[in-house]
């Protein structure tokens, strides 16, 4: 299986060569190297068409990326890391930890965005998921026999959520 291949844990260039076999073809999949604290090589995948960038900057970046706010701050060691950015870094309420690569794909179809950590055998999945929806409707002036009816108004970004929600392939 393709996915397996991710190699969750090992090196992050691995990793991104890995993400880009599968996704690299996109125009729309983002990917940013950042480092946690300053001190931790990590990487952020999602496609830009259907996550909201606002929440990515604010409630994701911008506190990994800062020190930690707590009480016992100082240096975060490696071992402990996991459980504060749980706990006191991400500022959203949807998130979990993926060890599976094959579920960590799934998510950066369906919307979510993935932090994957050096060394670290699980990836953060962050619910980022921002579509304009609207119903898919047959256009009213190009009423077709056989085939598809179904038409697009929106600009490209748009219709590319929007396909790429309906198939997440």
């Amino acid at each position: 299986e393709p996915f397996e291949s991710i190699g969750l844990g090992g090196h992050l260039d691995r990793t991104v060569e890995q993400m880009m076999k599968l996704f690299g073809g996109n125009s729309d999949f983002a990917m940013r190297r950042f480092h946690i604290f300053g001190r931790y090589s990590a990487i952020m995948f999602f496609y830009s068409t259907m996550v909201d960038q606002t929440t990515i900057n604010g409630s994701i970046l911008k506190p990994l990326m800062q020190a930690p706010f707590h009480p016992e701050s100082g240096e975060v060691e490696f071992d402990r890391l996991k459980d504060v950015l749980l706990q006191n870094s991400i500022i959203h309420s949807e998130v979990s930890l993926e060890s599976s690569p094959a579920k960590v794909v799934d998510s950066i179809l369906s919307g979510k965005t993935v932090v994957v950590i050096e060394a670290m055998h699980e990836a953060f999945v962050i619910g980022t998921r921002n579509i304009d929806k609207r119903g898919i409707e047959q256009p009213e002036t190009e009423q077709v026999i056989r085939g598809p009816r179904e038409g697009f108004i929106e600009p490209i970004a748009t219709n590319i959520a929007l396909i790429r929600y309906r198939l997440q392939t």
